[in-house]
């Protein structure tokens, strides 16, 4: 099902107000509009609890806008885990040395409650900072990769950038929304830490400002022995309409975290009926009032679903030229003259690619990696998954698309130097594996050029850096676990990497460094 795209065109004045040291901000907003299931509308809200919990709430008293006119009255309040939509979570959690010992222990347990929570709508993805920003799981990891991913959390770094990690965090919110229409429309971000920032580009006032204008709920967690810097965690949540609370302990950290999404998906939601919304692919301006509550029409432009008849013109259409290549290929090859050859016939395929490179000989010394020692054993196999069947990317083709992050920025360079793999964490921490052969095979079966059977994460055949002068390009095998690259996963991209990347397969993370580098 395609959701429609939300952009946020007016915010309301007592929100913007509040941010210059006027008036408070009214205690409820809505989040977007889900309009899948016109004329049903369903409105997410985000407010803060009572002491005894959620306020009660009137859905007679919510009105609809439709394009400048008020038009309904609500039909219903629900629960958000009742309205069948997904929840998008970002936990973005300090991991600075002050974190380092049982507050980063409690984190890993609680991160790990929280996922298991989830319902499969949802989708979550943490965010660590430190010296530099860090994601350590994605939208599309496995909930096998995420639990791999908490496990290895580890402190860092000697500065925490608090500012510039939310900031990352708004960002990546807008940038998913607007690359995946099935993105969920409820946008929630939730932060852990002491509150303290040094050396952060952003500034604490561009940063509520950003906040108050994403529609993304800001709740936070403070953790410290003294909350000097708790400050700036309440502005953030007032700024988001969030809650900022104070684990007192490790144990309260834990239960914060693992019932985190509880609180979430346990959030109102109106439902209410268009009386002027049809299906017709247009954007149209959608707004909500309660004046009982405060809630002042904050009107959204939002992009209606296209009608049936646009989208079976489509489906039709696609279908018409499918039956024209058909035709053509069958009287195409009726038109040949067959030719008896003692070889296979070539494979016709609607897309023209290039015959791929030929096969490099089996290697001579490839190595497999024993944890705990430096000593690497001779094995004499090639890998069973032969290049072609990873669609590289010759000179002349239409390139594949690679991921944002594997920039070159002297490509002359990038292939001319001798590289290795040095592994950062996981079973093989401290080993470097030299990357010896034009197309250099990574995974746990022994056919590898670098064999990993001590990581569990790490698939058979997982994954191959293929060199081609000017460039590495780094390929994704289809392994389970995906291969990542800077943070992000590869999937079926593919990253040309240079030295300085950061390689993660499985529970392992490798630094491409040159062979002269400490």
């Amino acid at each position: 099902m395609n959701r429609h795209l939300v952009v946020l065109i007016c915010w309301s004045l007592g929100g913007v107000a509040s941010l210059m040291g006027a008036e408070a901000p009214p205690p409820m907003r809505a989040a977007g509009f889900d309009v899948q299931s016109l004329p049903k509308v369903v409105a997410p809200l985000d407010m803060k609890r009572t002491p005894n919990g959620w306020p009660a709430l009137n859905a007679q008293d919510f009105l609809l806008w439709e394009d400048g006119a008020r038009t309904a009255s609500g039909d219903r309040i629900v629960k958000f885990r009742d309205s069948d939509l997904g929840l998008a979570l970002i936990v973005a959690l300090d991991a600075s040395g002050s974190m380092n010992g049982r507050p980063m222990a409690a984190i890993q347990k609680g991160l790990a409650q929280l996922v298991s929570r989830k319902r499969p709508a949802d989708r979550i993805s943490v965010l660590s900072f430190a010296d530099e920003t860090k994601w350590e799981t994605h939208w599309d990891t496995s909930e096998q990769g995420t639990q791999d991913a908490f496990r290895n959390l580890q402190t860092r770094g000697q500065f925490t950038r608090l500012y510039d990690a939310v900031e990352d965090a708004l960002t990546e919110f807008s940038h998913q929304a607007d690359k995946d229409r099935d993105f969920p429309i409820r946008h929630c971000l939730l932060i852990i830490s002491d509150g303290h920032d040094e050396g952060s580009k952003t500034t604490l006032g561009q940063l509520l400002k950003h906040v108050a204008a994403s529609r993304v709920r800001v709740d936070t967690v403070g953790l410290a022995h003294s909350p000097v810097w708790f400050g700036s965690l309440r502005q953030m949540s007032k700024a988001g309409f969030g809650e900022s609370q104070a684990a007192a302990s490790t144990e309260t950290l834990t239960d914060m975290l693992g019932h985190g999404i509880d609180l979430l998906l346990d959030m109102p939601a109106v439902e209410l009926t268009a009386k002027n919304l049809s299906k017709d692919g247009d954007s149209h301006r959608l707004g909500l009032e309660n004046k009982a509550a405060g809630l002042q029409s904050a009107e959204l432009l939002v992009k209606l679903p296209d009608p049936f008849w646009r989208t079976a013109k489509a489906l039709y259409g696609a279908a018409a030229v499918l039956t024209v290549l058909i035709v053509g290929i069958f009287v195409g090859s009726r038109s040949r003259t067959p030719t008896r050859t003692n070889t296979p016939s070539p494979t016709i395929l609607e897309t023209p690619v290039p015959s791929p490179p030929p096969l490099p000989p089996p290697p001579r010394a490839a190595t497999v990696a024993e944890p705990g020692s430096r000593v690497m054993r001779p094995i004499s196999t090639t890998p069973s998954i032969r290049y072609s069947e990873l669609a590289p990317q010759p000179a002349t083709a239409v390139k594949p698309a690679r991921v944002p992050t594997a920039l070159v920025q002297n490509p002359t360079a990038t292939a001319a130097a001798s590289v290795s793999l040095t592994a950062l964490s996981g079973p093989y921490a401290g080993m470097r594996f030299p990357i010896t052969e034009q197309e250099f095979w990574i995974g746990s079966a022994a056919n590898n050029h670098l064999c990993m059977p001590a990581d569990e994460g790490v698939s058979g055949n997982h994954a191959c850096i293929r060199t081609e002068p000017p460039f590495r390009r780094l390929y994704d095998n289809g392994s389970l676990n995906n291969t990542w690259v800077n943070g992000r996963a590869l999937g079926q991209e593919v990253a040309v990497i240079q030295p300085g990347d950061r390689i993660r397969l499985g529970a392992s993370d490798f630094l491409l460094e040159t062979n002269g580098d400490a």
